[in-house]
C-alpha cells in the first residue's frame, strides 16, 4: 500500500525544487479579488435549481487568464498547459476532470474585459506583488511543432 500518491509524490518534488506558482499562490490574498469578481460574473437571475452545469469558479478563472498573460498563451495553449502540467491545475485549483475548455476561457476573458475591470485587476495582482517585493517577468512556453514534410529518398 502507497502512502502518497504518484500526483502527490509529484507535487512534493515540484515543491522542493522551488515551485514558482506555490510562491506566488502562497504570496498573493486571492480572496481580496473574489468581491470584485462576483460583482463582474455572478449572475443574480440565474436560479440554480433549474439545473445546468455549475459555473467555473470566477477566482479559478482569473487565475486562469494571469497565467496565460504571465506566460503569453493562447486560449488554446492554456487549456493545453492545464491538462498538461499538474503545476499549473495546482495553482488554479481545478483537477485534471474539470479544466474548462478554450472557448470557456475565451468567454471569461471578453466578459472581463467588457466589463471595464480587466486592467483594474490585473493591476491590483501586480501592485500585490510590488508590495511583497516581487516582479512579474512575462515568460513563454516554447512548444516544438512537427509538421509533415515531404520524405527525401536518397
Amino acid at each position: 500500500m502507497l502512502l502518497f500518491s504518484d500526483d502527490e509524490r509529484l507535487l512534493e518534488k515540484l515543491s522542493q525544487l522551488g515551485n514558482q506558482l506555490e510562491r506566488l499562490d502562497k504570496t498573493v490574498n486571492w480572496t481580496s479579488f473574489r468581491p470584485a469578481l462576483n460583482r463582474i460574473f455572478g449572475n443574480k437571475e440565474k436560479n440554480p435549481a433549474k439545473g445546468g452545469r455549475p459555473p467555473y469558479d470566477y477566482l479559478m478563472m482569473f487565475k486562469i487568464l494571469l497565467l496565460a498573460r504571465l506566460y503569453n498563451l493562447s486560449d488554446e495553449a492554456m487549456e493545453y498547459q492545464l491538462l498538461d502540467r499538474l503545476s499549473f491545475r495546482r495553482f488554479v485549483g481545478c483537477d485534471d476532470q474539470r479544466v474548462p475548455d478554450a472557448k470557456t476561457i475565451w468567454l471569461y476573458r471578453e466578459r472581463l474585459t467588457k466589463s471595464g475591470k480587466e486592467q483594474e485587476l490585473f493591476d491590483t495582482f501586480y501592485l500585490t506583488l510590488e508590495e511583497e517585493g516581487l516582479l512579474a517577468h512575462k515568460g513563454q512556453i516554447v512548444d516544438a511543432t512537427f509538421v509533415e514534410a515531404p520524405k527525401r529518398h536518397l
